[in-house]
C-alpha cells in the first residue's frame, strides 16, 4: 500500500518552581511537565497516518499530537493552516516532587491556550511553527504554581525513496515564571532531530518507531541536559469516534555538569473521544521510572487525570 505519512511531534518542556526546602535540581523540576505532557492521549511525542486513510479524521500533521485528531472538512474546502487551541485537564500524580525521598502526591489542574501555523512546502517537506501559554495549578503545592510560556517551529522531511521515513528537526524556546510573582524560574532552548518510520493501514491504525536526541542549554546550567531516546507506540480507531493510544520511550539524559547521567523509561496509554471537530475529551495513565548514577536523584512516579480540548482551525 502507498503509504504518506507525516510526524506529529511534541516539543513541550515546562519546568516547576523549587520553592519547598527539599526542591531537588532544577532539571528535575522540568521533567515533571515533560511526565504531563507524555500521559495526554494525543500528546505523543511521535504518531503517522497513512495518506490513504478512508477514516473521517485528517492526516496526521506536525503539531497535531498537540491539539488531538483532525477531521477532514466537506469535499472543495481548503486547507486550514492555522489552528487555535486550549485544554483543561485535571491530573494526579504520586510524585509530585520527583524526588526519591519526601515524595508528595498531589493534583493539579493543566490550562493551556495557543495558536500553531503548519503548510506543506512540497510534497515531502512540511513546516510547523506554535506559540502557546500553559498554566499549572496544585492543588496542595501552590508554592509550586507556575505559568509556562513555549514558542518554537520545525521541518518534517519525508523521504519516500528510502522506506518512506521522516526525518524532523525542531527548535524550541521555553520560560517559566512563578505564577504569584512572575519571578524568572527557567530560560531554555532545545534543538530536536531525529527519524521516524510509521507503518499505517487503510482504516487509518498504525504503529510507529523513531529515534530522537534533544540538545538542551539553559540559563540554569544545572538543568543542561542531552536526552537521546528510542521510542514507539500504536493508535487504533476503536470506534468511529473513540482512539486509542499507547506510547513507550527508553531515553539516556546526559547532563552537563557532574557527570550525571540518567536511564529514564517512559509508558502511556489513553482514550481520545472525538465529539465534534473542535471538541475532545481524554484520559490516560503514564508511569516514569529513572535510574541515575546518583543514586540520590532516582525517583519513580504515576500520573493520572484527563480533560476537554477545543481546537478551531481557520
Amino acid at each position: 500500500m502507498n503509504q504518506k505519512h507525516y510526524l506529529k511531534t511534541v516539543s513541550l518542556a515546562w519546568s516547576l518552581l523549587a520553592a519547598q526546602s527539599w526542591a531537588q535540581a532544577p532539571g528535575a523540576q522540568a521533567e515533571q511537565t515533560r511526565m504531563r505532557v507524555r500521559s495526554v492521549g494525543a500528546s505523543l511525542e511521535m504518531s503517522g497516518q497513512p495518506k490513504d486513510d478512508k477514516s473521517n479524521r485528517a492526516q496526521a500533521t506536525p503539531g497535531d499530537s498537540d491539539l488531538g485528531s483532525q477531521f477532514i472538512l466537506p469535499v472543495g474546502d481548503p486547507t486550514l493552516p492555522w489552528s487555535l487551541f486550549a485544554t483543561a485537564s485535571e491530573y494526579y500524580t504520586t510524585n509530585a516532587t520527583l524526588s526519591r525521598n519526601n515524595k508528595q502526591a498531589d493534583g493539579y489542574f493543566f490550562g493551556e491556550v495557543g495558536l500553531r501555523h503548519e503548510v506543506k512546502l512540497t510534497d515531502d517537506l512540511t513546516f510547523e511553527a506554535i506559540f502557546r501559554e500553559g498554566f499549572f495549578r496544585y492543588h496542595s503545592l501552590s508554592a509550586q504554581n507556575f505559568n509556562s510560556l513555549n514558542a518554537g517551529a520545525g521541518v518534517f522531511y519525508n523521504l519516500t525513496e528510502l522506506w518512506d521515513i521522516t526525518l524532523f528537526g525542531r527548535y524550541n524556546f521555553e520560560w517559566d515564571t512563578n505564577s504569584r510573582s512572575s519571578r524568572d524560574l527557567f530560560t531554555g532552548h532545545t534543538l530536536t532531530v531525529g527519524a521516524q518510520k510509521t507503518f499505517a493501514w487503510q482504516s487509518g491504525n498504525f504503529i510507529y518507531v523513531g529515534y530522537s536526541s534533544i540538545f538542551g542549554w539553559a540559563q540554569q546550567f544545572a538543568a543542561q541536559r542531552n536526552e537521546h531516546s528510542l521510542y514507539f507506540g500504536a493508535q487504533a480507531h476503536l470506534t468511529k469516534s473513540l482512539d486509542g493510544d499507547i506510547y513507550a520511550r527508553f531515553a539516556l539524559y546526559d547532563y552537563r555538569q557532574g557527570g550525571r547521567k540518567d536511564f529514564n523509561a517512559t509508558a502511556t496509554a489513553a482514550l481520545t473521544y472525538h465529539f465534534s471537530r473542535q471538541f475532545s475529551a481524554n484520559a490516560s495513565f503514564t508511569y516514569v521510572i529513572d535510574r541515575s548514577n546518583r543514586s540520590a536523584s532516582n525517583y519513580d512516579a504515576a500520573t493520572s487525570g484527563g480533560g476537554i480540548n477545543f481546537k478551531y482551525q481557520f
